[in-house]
């Protein structure tokens, strides 16, 4: 599956907020909700989201080369304060990822993108056992060449099944971060 440059993400942002664009997803049309519109985590960029099973909502992003998370009780209305999950002292932690596992265990995966020109790229994961309030040790779990060539924006979210969230890595009236906006599936 081909992915969306970041500059067709920030146009598509554009186009919503200068025309009110509904958007059809799979047969059902979702109608952006533009007073919504809130910032999730400011200069946070690669924000991924997931709900929880106790229906708690994860927010994880890269923010100055680490890895952090931010939690919503009240449905992405409002978030807690960021916690650090990790960093990465060679370069940049960087797209991260989350997952709840079966067991309620939460698995946050993300790249090392070194800036020293001696460690190599790689992927690691790290495991929070309590809701994202607190994380275990990073484990390397993949690595490759030593160049940005070996080495290895957004995403939407379901809250129910009339109801989306977007969150997207953007800048809107100066602020620069990660913005999210909700939208009713009206078809």
């Amino acid at each position: 599956m081909k992915l969306l440059s970041p500059n067709i993400i920030l146009l598509c942002f554009a186009l919503l907020f200068a025309f009110g664009l509904s958007a059809e997803v799979q047969g059902s049309v979702v109608q952006w909700q533009l007073s919504s519109l809130r910032l999730v985590a400011e200069h946070g960029c690669y924000a991924r989201i997931i709900r929880l099973k106790s229906g708690e909502i994860l927010c994880c992003y890269q923010r100055k080369g680490e890895i952090r998370v931010k939690g919503s009780r009240d449905d992405s209305k409002s978030w807690g304060e960021a916690i650090c999950v990790t960093s990465y002292k060679q370069g940049l932690a960087a797209n991260p990822e989350l997952l709840q596992l079966r067991n309620g265990r939460i698995l946050l995966c993300y790249n090392e993108r070194p800036d020293d020109g001696e460690s190599p790229y790689g992927i690691s994961i790290v495991f929070s056992d309590d809701s994202g309030k607190s994380w275990g040790k990073s484990k390397r779990i993949f690595e490759v060449g030593r160049t940005m060539a070996a080495g290895c924006g957004n995403s939407l979210f379901a809250k129910n099944s009339d109801t989306v969230t977007l969150i997207s890595t953007t800048k809107i009236d100066g602020k620069s971060g990660i913005w999210a906006i909700d939208g009713k599936v009206v078809r």
